[in-house]
C-alpha cells in the first residue's frame, strides 16, 4: 500500500505507505523529506547519520529532511513522509510546537514507545489519513494537513511526556531548549561545525 498526495500549487508532497517507502534508503542517504516511522508487530533496523538504531515493536520514529538514513530492515511498517511545502514545521510551531523537539533536537533521539491506548488512536488516525487521501475535492490538501498537525501534536505530547516535559511548570524550560537546539540547528547548517 502507498498513497501520494501532491499539491501543485505549492509543490506539497505527503506520501503514506509501508517499509516500501524506505527502499530509496538501502544505502546511507539524507533522508529530504519529514519522515514518520511507526513499528507494529515487528521491530525495523535503521542507521541515522551512521549510528545504528533498533526500532522495538510499536513505537514511533521522527526524522528530518538533513539527517542521513540507512535502512536495514523492518517489515509491516507504517511509515509517513512530507516535504516542507506541505507542512512547515517552523512556520506552524505555534500549533504543534514539535521543532527543536521531535524534529531538530540534540539533546535526545525522538523514538516514542506507543501503549495499547496511543496504538489505538494512532490506528484510527491511520485509517482518516488513508480514507482523506481517498477523497479528492477542493479542501483534500488542507484536511490533510491539518491531520498531519493532529499526528504531530499527539507525538510530541508522548515525547514531552517520556522526557518528564509534561507539566505546566516546564513549558518555560521546554521552550527555551527548543530554541536552543533550532539555534544550533540553523548555525550548523550556515557554519558546518558547532563553533567557528
Amino acid at each position: 500500500m502507498q498513497e501520494v498526495f501532491k499539491d501543485f500549487s505549492t509543490g506539497g508532497l505527503l506520501k503514506i505507505g509501508n517499509e516500501a517507502l524506505l527502499e530509496n534508503y538501502g544505502k546511507p542517504k539524507q533522508a529530504g523529506l519529514y519522515i514518520f516511522i511507526r513499528t507494529t508487530s515487528n521491530k525495523a533496523t535503521i542507521e541515522v547519520d551512521g549510528i545504528p538504531y533498533i526500532i522495538s515493536e510499536h513505537s514511533l520514529l521522527a526524522l528530518t529532511p538533513i539527517q542521513f538514513i540507512h535502512f536495514v530492515e523492518g517489515k509491516d511498517l507504517i511509515v509517513y513522509q512530507f516535504n516542507r511545502e506541505f507542512y512547515c514545521i517552523k512556520d506552524h510551531d505555534q500549533e504543534v510546537s514539535c521543532a527543536g523537539l521531535l524534529f531538530f533536537s540534540n539533546a535526545h533521539f525522538p523514538l516514542i514507545d506507543l501503549g495499547e491506548n496511543e496504538q489505538r488512536k494512532f490506528n484510527t488516525l491511520h485509517e482518516v489519513f488513508v480514507d482523506e487521501l481517498n477523497t479528492e475535492d477542493t479542501i483534500q490538501a488542507e484536511m490533510l494537513r491539518m491531520l498531519m498537525a493532529r499526528f504531530m501534536i499527539m507525538s510530541t505530547r508522548l515525547l514531552k511526556a517520556k522526557e518528564g516535559f509534561g507539566s505546566a511548570a516546564n513549558d518555560v524550560k521546554l521552550d527555551l531548549l527548543r530554541s536552543f537546539n533550532l539555534l544550533v540547528e540553523a548555525h550548523f547548517k550556515e557554519q558546518h561545525s558547532v563553533s567557528f
